[in-house]
Protein backbone atom coordinates (compact mmCIF):
# COMPACT_ATOMS: atom_id res chain seq x y z
CA UNK A 1 0.00 0.00 0.00
CA UNK A 2 1.40 3.77 -0.77
CA UNK A 3 2.42 5.69 1.81
CA UNK A 4 0.44 9.39 2.35
CA UNK A 5 1.09 12.21 3.82
CA UNK A 6 -1.30 14.89 4.77
CA UNK A 7 -4.27 11.95 3.45
CA UNK A 8 -2.66 12.09 -0.26
CA UNK A 9 -1.13 8.76 -1.19
CA UNK A 10 2.59 8.75 -3.49
CA UNK A 11 0.34 7.39 -6.52
CA UNK A 12 -1.66 10.52 -6.53
CA UNK A 13 1.46 13.19 -6.02
CA UNK A 14 3.31 10.94 -9.08
CA UNK A 15 0.40 11.45 -10.95
CA UNK A 16 -0.26 15.01 -10.20
CA UNK A 17 3.94 15.38 -11.16
CA UNK A 18 3.00 14.03 -14.13
CA UNK A 19 0.45 16.40 -15.44
CA UNK A 20 2.37 19.16 -14.55
CA UNK A 21 4.56 19.72 -17.72
CA UNK A 22 1.50 19.02 -20.04
CA UNK A 23 -0.99 20.96 -18.06
CA UNK A 24 1.90 23.86 -17.91
CA UNK A 25 2.69 23.20 -22.10
CA UNK A 26 -1.50 23.72 -22.68
CA UNK A 27 -1.40 26.95 -20.39
CA UNK A 28 1.31 28.14 -22.53
CA UNK A 29 -0.18 27.52 -25.94
CA UNK A 30 -3.75 29.09 -24.14
CA UNK A 31 -1.35 32.19 -23.56
CA UNK A 32 -0.17 32.75 -26.98
CA UNK A 33 3.04 30.88 -27.26
CA UNK A 34 4.07 29.75 -30.14
CA UNK A 35 4.06 26.09 -30.82
CA UNK A 36 6.45 26.16 -34.11
CA UNK A 37 9.01 28.68 -32.14
CA UNK A 38 12.86 27.91 -32.23
CA UNK A 39 15.66 27.58 -30.79
CA UNK A 40 19.45 28.83 -32.08
CA UNK A 41 20.00 25.09 -33.18
CA UNK A 42 16.66 24.91 -34.85
CA UNK A 43 14.33 22.98 -32.48
CA UNK A 44 10.96 23.48 -31.81
CA UNK A 45 9.11 22.17 -29.10
CA UNK A 46 7.76 18.82 -31.09
CA UNK A 47 11.79 18.11 -32.01
CA UNK A 48 12.70 18.76 -28.44
CA UNK A 49 10.26 16.25 -27.31
CA UNK A 50 10.52 13.96 -29.63
CA UNK A 51 14.38 13.58 -28.21
CA UNK A 52 13.48 13.68 -24.47
CA UNK A 53 10.04 12.58 -23.51
CA UNK A 54 8.85 8.72 -23.27
CA UNK A 55 5.29 10.13 -23.02
CA UNK A 56 3.03 9.81 -25.69
CA UNK A 57 0.04 11.85 -24.72
CA UNK A 58 2.83 15.25 -24.66
CA UNK A 59 3.50 14.28 -28.12
CA UNK A 60 -0.20 14.26 -29.21
CA UNK A 61 -0.47 17.82 -27.21
CA UNK A 62 1.93 19.31 -29.18
CA UNK A 63 0.50 17.98 -32.55
CA UNK A 64 -3.11 18.79 -31.32
CA UNK A 65 -2.18 22.27 -31.03
CA UNK A 66 -0.52 22.55 -34.47
CA UNK A 67 2.99 21.47 -34.17
CA UNK A 68 4.91 20.98 -37.52
CA UNK A 69 4.93 17.25 -37.36
CA UNK A 70 7.46 17.30 -40.06
CA UNK A 71 10.27 20.25 -38.33
CA UNK A 72 13.70 19.91 -39.06
CA UNK A 73 16.00 21.39 -37.05
CA UNK A 74 19.29 23.15 -38.30
CA UNK A 75 20.98 19.35 -39.77
CA UNK A 76 17.83 18.38 -41.53
CA UNK A 77 16.44 15.95 -38.67
CA UNK A 78 12.53 15.58 -37.98
CA UNK A 79 11.12 14.85 -34.69
CA UNK A 80 10.28 10.94 -36.26
CA UNK A 81 14.22 10.31 -36.71
CA UNK A 82 14.19 11.27 -33.14
CA UNK A 83 12.09 9.58 -31.71
CA UNK A 84 13.13 6.57 -33.08
CA UNK A 85 16.68 7.27 -32.32
CA UNK A 86 16.29 8.54 -28.66
CA UNK A 87 13.96 6.56 -27.90
CA UNK A 88 12.76 3.70 -29.99
CA UNK A 89 9.47 3.64 -28.35
CA UNK A 90 6.75 2.41 -30.99
CA UNK A 91 3.75 4.31 -29.18
CA UNK A 92 5.08 7.79 -29.62
CA UNK A 93 6.55 6.36 -33.70
CA UNK A 94 3.20 5.09 -34.13
CA UNK A 95 1.45 8.63 -33.16
CA UNK A 96 3.97 10.94 -35.63
CA UNK A 97 2.89 8.62 -38.53
CA UNK A 98 -0.16 8.80 -38.05
CA UNK A 99 -0.07 12.47 -37.65
CA UNK A 100 1.61 12.85 -41.17
CA UNK A 101 5.07 12.37 -40.12
CA UNK A 102 6.95 11.39 -43.65
CA UNK A 103 8.72 8.03 -43.60
CA UNK A 104 11.37 8.57 -46.56
CA UNK A 105 11.94 12.00 -45.13
CA UNK A 106 16.26 13.24 -45.38
CA UNK A 107 17.94 14.70 -43.17
CA UNK A 108 21.35 16.69 -44.41
CA UNK A 109 23.22 14.16 -44.76
CA UNK A 110 20.91 11.85 -45.86
CA UNK A 111 19.65 9.73 -43.36
CA UNK A 112 16.22 8.40 -43.29
CA UNK A 113 13.70 7.19 -40.21
CA UNK A 114 14.90 3.80 -41.17
CA UNK A 115 18.64 4.40 -40.99
CA UNK A 116 18.01 5.89 -37.86
CA UNK A 117 16.15 2.61 -36.80
CA UNK A 118 19.28 1.26 -37.66
CA UNK A 119 21.74 2.69 -36.07
CA UNK A 120 19.45 2.83 -32.87
CA UNK A 121 19.83 -1.28 -33.26
CA UNK A 122 23.32 -0.85 -33.14
CA UNK A 123 23.62 1.47 -29.59
CA UNK A 124 21.75 -0.81 -26.90
CA UNK A 125 24.62 -1.70 -25.06
CA UNK A 126 25.05 1.54 -23.65
CA UNK A 127 21.48 0.94 -22.07
CA UNK A 128 21.00 0.10 -18.08
CA UNK A 129 20.25 -3.59 -17.84
CA UNK A 130 16.73 -2.68 -16.61
CA UNK A 131 15.62 -0.86 -19.75
CA UNK A 132 17.89 -3.05 -22.02
CA UNK A 133 14.95 -5.74 -22.79
CA UNK A 134 12.32 -2.65 -23.74
CA UNK A 135 15.30 -0.72 -25.63
CA UNK A 136 15.74 -3.54 -28.13
CA UNK A 137 12.41 -4.55 -28.74
CA UNK A 138 11.99 -1.11 -29.99
CA UNK A 139 14.30 -1.02 -33.35
CA UNK A 140 12.57 -4.31 -34.58
CA UNK A 141 9.12 -2.74 -33.31
CA UNK A 142 9.81 0.68 -35.39
CA UNK A 143 11.46 -0.83 -37.99
CA UNK A 144 8.31 -2.91 -38.81
CA UNK A 145 5.91 0.41 -38.48
CA UNK A 146 8.31 1.87 -40.97
CA UNK A 147 8.54 -0.45 -43.63
CA UNK A 148 4.62 -1.28 -43.03
CA UNK A 149 4.37 2.31 -43.74
CA UNK A 150 6.18 2.54 -46.82
CA UNK A 151 10.05 3.33 -45.63
CA UNK A 152 12.14 2.81 -48.52
CA UNK A 153 14.60 0.07 -47.36
CA UNK A 154 17.24 0.50 -49.23
CA UNK A 155 17.73 4.21 -49.12
CA UNK A 156 20.93 5.51 -48.74
CA UNK A 157 22.85 8.58 -47.01
CA UNK A 158 25.66 10.84 -47.60
CA UNK A 159 28.10 7.78 -47.22
CA UNK A 160 25.83 5.48 -49.71
CA UNK A 161 25.02 3.17 -46.91
CA UNK A 162 21.70 1.37 -46.33
CA UNK A 163 19.78 0.24 -43.28
CA UNK A 164 21.15 -2.85 -43.69
CA UNK A 165 24.67 -1.98 -44.24
CA UNK A 166 24.53 0.02 -41.17
CA UNK A 167 22.99 -2.69 -39.06
CA UNK A 168 25.84 -5.05 -40.52
CA UNK A 169 28.63 -2.96 -38.37
CA UNK A 170 27.26 -3.01 -35.34
CA UNK A 171 25.46 -5.11 -32.74
CA UNK A 172 21.84 -5.25 -34.03
CA UNK A 173 20.57 -8.75 -33.18
CA UNK A 174 20.41 -11.17 -36.11
CA UNK A 175 16.31 -11.13 -36.04
CA UNK A 176 16.74 -7.24 -37.03
CA UNK A 177 18.85 -8.13 -40.09
CA UNK A 178 16.19 -10.81 -41.12
CA UNK A 179 13.60 -8.25 -40.95
CA UNK A 180 15.51 -6.19 -43.05
CA UNK A 181 16.05 -8.41 -45.68
CA UNK A 182 12.37 -10.63 -45.63
CA UNK A 183 11.25 -7.00 -46.31
CA UNK A 184 13.87 -7.14 -49.69
CA UNK A 185 16.52 -4.96 -48.36
CA UNK A 186 19.25 -5.75 -50.95
CA UNK A 187 22.01 -8.06 -49.91
CA UNK A 188 24.77 -6.85 -52.23
CA UNK A 189 24.01 -3.28 -52.09
CA UNK A 190 27.32 -1.24 -52.19
CA UNK A 191 28.40 2.05 -49.92
CA UNK A 192 30.78 5.03 -51.75
CA UNK A 193 33.83 2.31 -50.89
CA UNK A 194 32.68 -0.53 -52.16
CA UNK A 195 31.21 -2.19 -49.36
CA UNK A 196 28.83 -4.78 -48.70
CA UNK A 197 27.34 -5.43 -45.64
CA UNK A 198 28.83 -9.23 -46.04
CA UNK A 199 32.19 -7.12 -45.58
CA UNK A 200 31.45 -4.59 -43.27
CA UNK A 201 30.16 -7.89 -40.98
CA UNK A 202 33.04 -10.12 -42.04
CA UNK A 203 35.43 -7.10 -40.59
CA UNK A 204 33.83 -8.21 -37.27
CA UNK A 205 35.27 -5.53 -34.60
CA UNK A 206 36.77 -2.24 -35.16
CA UNK A 207 33.92 -0.17 -36.45
CA UNK A 208 33.26 2.88 -34.48
CA UNK A 209 30.13 4.72 -34.82
CA UNK A 210 30.16 8.96 -33.98
CA UNK A 211 26.52 8.81 -32.42
CA UNK A 212 27.05 12.89 -32.27
CA UNK A 213 26.89 12.51 -36.04
CA UNK A 214 24.34 15.69 -36.22
CA UNK A 215 22.15 15.60 -33.56
CA UNK A 216 23.98 14.50 -30.05
CA UNK A 217 26.10 16.67 -29.15
CA UNK A 218 28.75 15.73 -26.94
CA UNK A 219 27.40 11.76 -26.34
CA UNK A 220 29.96 9.00 -26.24
CA UNK A 221 31.67 7.72 -29.65
CA UNK A 222 30.60 3.78 -29.81
CA UNK A 223 33.09 1.53 -30.39
CA UNK A 224 32.05 -2.02 -31.55
CA UNK A 225 34.53 -4.72 -30.24
CA UNK A 226 34.51 -8.13 -30.15
CA UNK A 227 31.40 -8.80 -31.62
CA UNK A 228 30.43 -12.36 -33.05
CA UNK A 229 28.97 -11.70 -36.60
CA UNK A 230 28.92 -15.04 -37.59
CA UNK A 231 24.91 -15.44 -37.74
CA UNK A 232 24.78 -12.49 -39.50
CA UNK A 233 26.70 -13.49 -42.21
CA UNK A 234 24.90 -17.20 -42.42
CA UNK A 235 21.70 -14.65 -42.79
CA UNK A 236 23.31 -12.59 -45.47
CA UNK A 237 24.34 -15.32 -47.64
CA UNK A 238 21.58 -17.30 -47.26
CA UNK A 239 19.94 -14.40 -48.68
CA UNK A 240 21.77 -13.86 -51.83
CA UNK A 241 24.87 -12.36 -50.62
CA UNK A 242 28.34 -12.90 -53.22
CA UNK A 243 30.49 -14.36 -51.17
CA UNK A 244 33.67 -13.26 -53.44
CA UNK A 245 32.41 -9.53 -53.95
CA UNK A 246 35.06 -6.84 -54.12
CA UNK A 247 35.34 -3.29 -52.35
CA UNK A 248 36.95 -0.14 -54.53
CA UNK A 249 40.58 -1.60 -53.28
CA UNK A 250 39.94 -5.04 -54.35
CA UNK A 251 39.09 -6.78 -51.32
CA UNK A 252 36.54 -9.56 -50.40
CA UNK A 253 35.45 -10.41 -47.29
CA UNK A 254 37.49 -13.33 -46.69
CA UNK A 255 40.66 -11.23 -47.46
CA UNK A 256 38.68 -8.68 -44.84
CA UNK A 257 38.05 -11.65 -42.13
CA UNK A 258 41.55 -12.51 -42.47
CA UNK A 259 42.55 -9.14 -41.93
CA UNK A 260 40.27 -8.09 -39.35
CA UNK A 261 38.39 -10.58 -37.83
CA UNK A 262 39.11 -12.67 -33.92
CA UNK A 263 36.42 -15.23 -35.22
CA UNK A 264 38.03 -17.99 -36.80
CA UNK A 265 34.49 -19.87 -37.67
CA UNK A 266 33.68 -16.61 -40.09
CA UNK A 267 36.80 -17.83 -42.04
CA UNK A 268 35.61 -21.23 -42.45
CA UNK A 269 32.20 -20.51 -42.83
CA UNK A 270 33.24 -18.33 -45.66
CA UNK A 271 35.04 -20.67 -47.00
CA UNK A 272 33.37 -23.68 -46.72
CA UNK A 273 30.60 -21.32 -48.93
CA UNK A 274 33.41 -20.88 -51.56
CA UNK A 275 35.08 -17.79 -50.56
CA UNK A 276 38.13 -17.76 -52.95
CA UNK A 277 41.29 -18.08 -51.29
CA UNK A 278 43.96 -17.90 -54.01
CA UNK A 279 41.72 -14.02 -55.03
CA UNK A 280 44.21 -10.78 -54.71
CA UNK A 281 43.52 -7.13 -53.64
CA UNK A 282 44.52 -4.26 -55.71
CA UNK A 283 48.21 -4.38 -54.06
CA UNK A 284 48.55 -7.85 -54.48
CA UNK A 285 47.82 -9.49 -51.32
CA UNK A 286 45.93 -12.85 -50.66
CA UNK A 287 43.95 -13.72 -47.37
CA UNK A 288 46.82 -16.13 -45.87
CA UNK A 289 49.15 -12.94 -46.39
CA UNK A 290 46.68 -11.06 -44.05
CA UNK A 291 45.96 -13.14 -41.87
CA UNK A 292 49.93 -14.31 -41.42
CA UNK A 293 51.10 -10.34 -40.89
CA UNK A 294 48.27 -8.59 -39.08
CA UNK A 295 45.59 -10.75 -37.48
CA UNK A 296 47.65 -12.71 -34.52
CA UNK A 297 44.07 -14.14 -33.18
CA UNK A 298 44.58 -16.51 -36.08
CA UNK A 299 47.74 -18.00 -35.34
CA UNK A 300 47.56 -21.85 -35.00
CA UNK A 301 43.46 -22.24 -35.91
CA UNK A 302 41.85 -24.34 -38.17
CA UNK A 303 41.62 -21.33 -40.41
CA UNK A 304 44.70 -20.34 -41.02
CA UNK A 305 45.67 -24.16 -41.82
CA UNK A 306 42.64 -24.16 -44.63
CA UNK A 307 43.77 -20.84 -45.59
CA UNK A 308 47.16 -22.03 -46.30
CA UNK A 309 46.37 -25.21 -47.67
CA UNK A 310 43.40 -23.33 -50.01
CA UNK A 311 45.76 -21.30 -51.37
CA UNK A 312 49.04 -23.00 -52.21
CA UNK A 313 50.95 -21.78 -49.54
Amino acid sequence: MSAAVDGVSDHTKTEEVRKRPLENTQLLLDNGAQVDARDEDGNTPLILAAKGTRRPEYIQLLIENGAAVNAQDRNGVTPLMLAIHERGLPEIVKILIEKGAQVDAHSNSGSTPLHRAAQASISNFYVPERMRTEVRKGPLETTQLLLNYGAPVDARDEDGNTPLILAAKGTSRPEYIQLLIENRAEVNARNNDGWTPLMIAARGSGWHYDSRNEYRSGRLILAVKGSDKLEFIQLLIEGGAEVNARNNDGWTPLMIAARWCNNSEIILWLLDNGADATAENKLGKKAIYLARNYNKALKDTRALERLEQLAGE
